[in-house]
């Protein structure tokens, strides 16, 4: 030590300062030893003289913070890789790239770090930039290095992998993706890095010293990301790895959210889109339609259904309702195209639940409740924001047309329905009746209604002829019936298109009379 003053007391006398100053500059390891030399000594001073001993000072508290951000370095940069990692996972569907990158970055923030010690602490070519008195480096540059790096290096390898990967979902050869992905990239990426490199290097020749280093550091890491790691070694592996590249375990694939930074799905979609509208006047359109649930599958199916039209889906239950749900866009579809008034699916099955109401009975919503209150939900969806009695009305002058409906289609008399019955305990087809009318309430312009497997064949023919009437004439009905074994509809105000779910093929006995204006029915599989 150089120097060591006497105790000099506080206003209080209750504390005393004593200056030391060591013979080593403030940044040197002697005087690093030193502080914390005295700290040692600090309990046992306390123990024998009752009197807590402190170190501070300018020098004491940049070498604390030196300290704490010298071992928060290798956590920092452990979680910026791995979540390096964990994002590129997400954007590029694999397992290896973002390994790679993360590979790439680590070597070129190694090998910045060796340029800045080797100039600034070693003293190499310290005459050639301005280095007058090399020493140890200032102790937040590691980590701000490695920060902005990351961000560069990510984003040069955004620039470069995706055209690899897009190239390579399009055409399936991992080489040529390499090749193309790499030329459409590679005029962005030498771009970049060469405004940044110039923008950082410009603080290097009158620089002070921190940011003379921090400049230099940052100016050598681009270059070597950019050219040597992006630009050579990505390229070099990616040929090596080949398909394995993009190779990514089905299970993690259903785990990581989809980021499509390539905008496949746009692609898609505006694919789709051109579809739908080239259907001409088809409200519904399924082409080679697949879609799953559990153990049950349904399709493929081809089917155009025309506005207005009344559309027989004929299968088990559980494959009607899948169809449902796929229709209305509340489940994906497993493999197809389909569309409703315009609007593909599923890129825009937000408005499609807009389009398609859902008429389903035995269902928790209708238990333990009214017909009225369910009839005044429904009526309130349409957003018209009237007033209760006015809802009530429209819900009265309802329950007229079904009596009106089930009148003109000459099915059976129903039992009485009103505001207050309790949609619990009516009979099988005054139920499905029920809630085929609160759908038709909300003035869709698609109605998907399930019935449920019906008793007998009377009354499914009963709630068609019925719902038919009940419905205006140029909203499509699609309804759940499970066989096409029905007597003869009479008096025909709409066109039938059958959709038969089952593998096996045409309907053994076809829907006809004069109920129907005309039949369509609808291509299975390769047909």
């Amino acid at each position: 030590m150089s120097f060591v003053s006497q105790g000099i007391p506080d206003a209080g006398l209750d504390t005393a300062i004593i200056q030391v100053i060591p013979k080593t500059a403030p940044d040197s390891p002697e005087t690093k030893a030193l502080v914390q030399t005295i700290r040692d000594l600090a309990p046992g001073l306390e123990a024998e003289y009752d009197t807590a001993v402190s170190v501070t000072g300018a020098t004491a508290v940049g070498i604390d913070i030196s300290n704490r951000l010298t071992s928060a370095l290798v956590p920092f940069g452990l979680v910026v890789v791995g979540l390096s990692i964990i994002l590129l996972m997400m954007v590029f569907r694999s397992v290896l790239v973002p390994l790679k990158a993360a590979v790439g970055f680590l070597l070129s923030v190694v090998a910045s770090f060796g340029v800045i010690v080797a100039i600034f602490q070693w003293g190499w070519f310290g005459a050639v930039l301005g280095v007058d008195n090399p020493g140890p480096i200032i102790s937040f540059l590691p980590i701000l290095l490695m920060a902005v790096l990351f961000g560069l290096a990510m984003d040069y390898e955004v620039f470069l992998v995706s055209g690899m990967r897009e190239e390579f979902v399009r055409t399936g050869n991992a080489r040529t993706a390499v090749t193309r992905g790499f030329s459409n990239g590679a005029r962005v990426v030498t771009a970049a890095a060469l405004i940044m490199f110039f923008v950082f290097f410009a603080f290097v020749p009158e620089g002070s010293g921190a940011i003379k280093a921090i400049a230099l550091g940052l100016a050598i890491g681009i270059v070597l990301d950019a050219f040597l790691v992006r630009m050579t070694l990505v390229p070099a592996v990616m040929t090596l790895l080949g398909r394995a590249a993009w190779w990514l375990p089905a299970w993690l694939g259903r785990l990581l959210p989809d980021m499509d930074i390539e905008g496949e799905k746009l692609g898609k979609h505006r694919e789709a889109a051109r579809w739908a509208e080239a259907q001409g006047d088809a409200i519904i359109s399924m082409e080679r339609l697949v879609a799953s649930s559990g153990g049950n599958r349904v399709g493929p199916l081809t089917v155009n259904v025309p506005a207005g039209a009344l559309a027989l889906v004929i299968g088990e239950r559980r494959d009607r309702e899948i169809l449902v749900e796929v229709l209305s866009g509340r489940r994906e579809q497993s493999g197809g195209r389909v569309q409703l008034d315009g609007h593909p699916l599923p890129s825009e099955s937000s408005r499609v639940r807009r389009l398609a109401a859902i008429g389903l009975v035995d269902t928790g919503e209708s238990a333990g409740r009214s017909f009225g209150e369910i009839l005044g939900e429904r009526i309130a969806v349409t957003r018209q924001r009237f007033p209760r009695r006015s809802i009530e009305s429209q819900a009265e002058e309802l329950i007229q047309r079904i009596g009106f409906a089930t009148a003109d289609s000459g099915a059976r008399t129903l039992l009485p329905i009103d505001l207050a019955t309790g949609s619990s305990r009516l009979p099988h087809l005054e139920r499905a009746v029920a809630s085929a009318a609160a759908a038709i309430a909300e003035r869709a312009p698609v109605v998907l209604l399930e019935p449920g497997d019906f008793a007998s064949t009377d009354d499914a023919r009963d709630f068609l002829r019925i719902v038919s009437r009940l419905a205006p004439a140029s909203t499509t009905l699609v309804v759940g019936v499970p066989t096409e074994r029905l007597p003869e509809l009479e008096h025909g105000l709409r066109p039938i298109v059958r959709i038969p779910l089952s593998q096996g093929g045409a309907p053994e006995h076809p829907l006809s009379g004069a109920f129907a204006l005309s039949t369509t029915s609808i291509r299975k599989g390769a047909e």
